[in-house]
C-alpha cells in the first residue's frame, strides 16, 4: 500500500526558497537581448536565418547559469531570480 502524501506540510526547505523568492525583486534581463544585438550587428548582411543560429549559439555559450542552494530541479531562462528574459527573436 502506498503511503498518503500530506500536501499541506510544507518542509523547511520548501519554506526557505518560497521566502527568497518572493524577496526578490523582480526585474528585466537583457542578457539575451545583448546577445542577439551583437550577433546581429556583426552578420548584418547575413540571412536571418544564420544569424538566429549564431546568436543561439552565442545565447547558448555563454548565457549566466545559476543554481540556488537547496534546488532540486534546476533551469532558469535569465541570469537571475525572477528577472523576465526578452527575446528579440519573437518579434
Amino acid at each position: 500500500m502506498i503511503p498518503e502524501l500530506n500536501t499541506t506540510e510544507v518542509t523547511e526547505r520548501i519554506a526557505r526558497l518560497k521566502s527568497i523568492i518572493l524577496a526578490a525583486i523582480p526585474t528585466i534581463c537583457t542578457e539575451r537581448a545583448r546577445f542577439y544585438t551583437d550577433i546581429y550587428k556583426e552578420y548584418e548582411g547575413s540571412p536571418v536565418i544564420l544569424k538566429r543560429a549564431y546568436a543561439l549559439e552565442k545565447t547558448l555559450r555563454e548565457m549566466t547559469i545559476f543554481i540556488s542552494e537547496g534546488e532540486l530541479i534546476v533551469g532558469n531562462q535569465s541570469s537571475r531570480l525572477r528577472a523576465a528574459p526578452i527575446f528579440p527573436e519573437y518579434r
